[in-house]
């Protein structure tokens, strides 16, 4: 026995040192490789139902969506950070035209404040208009009452506003994204006094004596004149 062993150790010294080291990489590298093979789990294929599950996962857009709709990694905004809705009730709209007459009969010298409290309450096309609008012209009042709706068609409610002033608006509200929104503004003419106008007293003044009739002509009573005693008339006889 150890007579095989000297010779299994000369045989081995004869082999050059380069080609001994390659052989033992050659080992090591063998055996990690059955190591990784037979350490390694066995993955079992999906069962027919997972991978439908899974495929019904996959949207015809490329994108993978959850059993919600939303695709995967988009943000989910958290519900009760959202608005409201709208509120397209008539006591909405009411609250909307007062507000925008109140923020409209105010300027207070200020046209840049004026556009801004006006601008969340009307459409754009009417805030266009009244971007081009001297404030100067706008009067100064406080509102008086509100009144309305006075429109037959609910989705276009129409408030008569009356100020301080006397003077009065119509506002004509519309639908938008955001709630209510003024669409147009007509002054309203003050109405006319139905009894109308009440006429002055006239003046005193003198008595007027009642008209006299002027007096007929006498009649002519003449009759002709006697003859002087001892004169015997002589009658007229015509031809």
């Amino acid at each position: 026995m150890r007579t095989r062993l000297a010779q299994l150790r000369y045989q081995w010294r004869r082999i050059p040192l380069r080609t001994r080291m390659g052989l033992l990489i050659a080992v090591v590298a063998i055996a990690g490789l059955a190591w990784q093979h037979f350490s390694s789990v066995e993955t079992t294929a999906p069962r027919p139902d997972q991978q439908a599950a899974q495929e019904g996962e996959i949207n015809h857009d490329d994108h993978d969506h959850d059993h919600s709709g939303h695709a995967l990694g988009e943000y989910q905004p958290d519900p009760s950070e959202l608005p409201p809705p709208p509120d397209f009730t008539p006591e909405a709209a009411r609250v909307t035209a007062e507000r925008f007459a109140t923020n409209f009969a105010s300027p207070n010298g200020n046209r840049g404040d004026w556009l801004a409290r006006i601008s969340g309450d009307v459409m754009p096309e009417l805030l266009d208009q009244y971007r081009l609008t001297d404030i100067r012209n706008v009067p100064q009042a406080t509102v008086a009452h509100v009144t309305g709706p006075i429109a037959a068609d609910p989705a276009v409610p129409t408030f008569q506003v009356a100020y301080s002033d006397g003077s009065s608006v119509e506002t004509t509200l519309e639908m938008a994204v955001g709630g209510w929104k003024v669409s147009s503004v007509v002054p309203v003419d003050s109405p006319a006094d139905p009894a109308g106008p009440v006429a002055s007293p006239a003046d005193p003044a003198d008595p007027v004596a009642p008209a006299v009739p002027e007096p007929a002509p006498p009649a002519d009573t003449t009759t002709p004149a006697s003859p002087p005693p001892g004169v015997i008339p002589i009658a007229q006889t015509k031809p």
